[in-house]
Parts: C-alpha cells; structure tokens; sequence
C-alpha cells in the first residue's frame, strides 16, 4: 500500500523495511518482527491481544501498558545494547510515571525467561540514567531475573555511556539474553536476511564470512559478558 502509494524503499535490515515519503521526505519503519532474532525472543501475540487496551480514533486498540513497557524494553536491550537517545529513555521514565507496574503485572506481559531478562536490563538501565527509583520490590525483582554479572555491569556504568552516540556492547548484551539459547542467536545473527529474501542462506557468502569476522572480534575483543 505504502508503494502504490509513492513511497521508496530506502533500506532493508534483517528485520524491517525502510521506505521514504515522497512528500515529507520523512522515513517509515515497518518491522516483520520486534527483534532482529525472533527464535531468542519469541513474541506472545495472543497475550498482546488478550491484554489489549482501547485507543484513539486513529488506533483503536493499542498494546496494554505492561506490554508497551516490554516491547519498549526488548528494543532498548537487544536492538540497541542499551544504548538510547535521552528522549527514548525518558519513555520508560514517563511510561512508569503514568503507569506504576508493580512485578507480578510485568511477570504475567513477560512469560519468556528471554523477554524477562530484557524487561530487567532495560529498567535496571532507565533506573541509572533517568534517575527513576525503583521500588524495593521491582528492584528484586530484577534482581532475581538477571545473572549477577548482568547487574553489576549495569551498576559500574556512568549513566552517559548508556545515552546515544557512545558505542553500545551489542555482545554482552545479547549474550546475557540468549542465555541457554546462544544456538539460535548464533544462527539467526549469522543467517538472518531482509524479511522479503527467500531462502535461509545470505545472498553473497562473502556477506556470512563478514558476520563470522565481526562476531568473533567482538567475543575475543572481550565483550561477551565475563
């Protein structure tokens, strides 16, 4: 619809389409999944549409807040390594401000260990760079969901190196979520093509060697967690 329409597609990733008005000149996002991995990070759609809230006139039903809160967190954590613009963190400070969600709501929006684990990070993250204090009982309850070594790395970081343009550890990040599932990351990282390719393979093997290299400079660059 969006081509009949006139607009350009101007880029692909492996999980999204990029198409530019041809008005505005403004850019468009239209995602096939909520991560660039979605074998790590399986989406609950018929939670989403069980725990629906009512919306506007123009979107009549939108994700409930706990579920806004989770997709918000698993793009801050696994898509961007916890690294956001101040604006983009602040979504979580004025998420949580208009909607206090106590654990046991966040634990029912995030079934999936995986999902649970971005949930953690990224409000252990908003928590240290938006200054929203956590509650005692949200703070144990990140505090049971995440490795130890997932917590004290979030707590030694400055605030600033979590804001935008300071480099994100895309690794570490991943790696503490795909806990017991390091397979499927591997693959979906290594395999993945834009949604509209056919075929599991990258078009070029050049393209798979270049993922192998990045990969395993950033592992034996040290940052996978350790």
């Amino acid at each position: 619809a969006l081509t009949a329409a006139g607009f350009r597609r101007s880029g692909a990733a492996d999980h999204a389409w990029a198409l530019t008005d041809p008005q505005s000149g403004g850019t468009v996002e239209l995602h096939s999944a909520v991560t660039s991995a979605a074998s790590v990070l399986p989406l609950d759609v018929e939670g989403l549409w069980e725990r629906r809230a009512a919306g506007g006139p123009q979107v009549r039903r939108v994700p409930s807040p706990a579920d806004t809160l989770t997709l918000l967190a698993i793009h801050a954590a696994f898509q961007h390594g916890l690294v956001l613009t101040l604006v983009q963190w602040l979504d979580f400070r004025q998420l949580s401000e208009k909607w206090p969600l106590p654990p046991t709501v966040l634990v029912r929006a995030s079934a999936d260990v995986a999902v649970r684990r971005c949930l953690a990070l990224a409000l252990r993250a908003a928590d240290r760079v938006v200054t929203r204090p956590l509650a005692d009982d949200a703070r144990r309850w990140i505090d049971g969901t995440l490795s130890t070594r997932g917590c004290a790395w979030i707590d030694r970081a400055s605030p600033l190196s979590l804001v935008a343009p300071n480099p994100a550890p895309l690794t570490r990040i991943r790696w503490e979520i795909a806990a017991g599932r390091h397979w499927p990351l591997l693959r979906d990282t290594l395999l993945a093509r834009p949604p509209d390719e056919e075929g599991s393979l990258p078009r070029h093997p050049v393209r798979l060697l270049a993922r192998v290299a990045r990969l395993a400079r950033a592992l034996l660059g040290g940052s996978a967690l350790g």
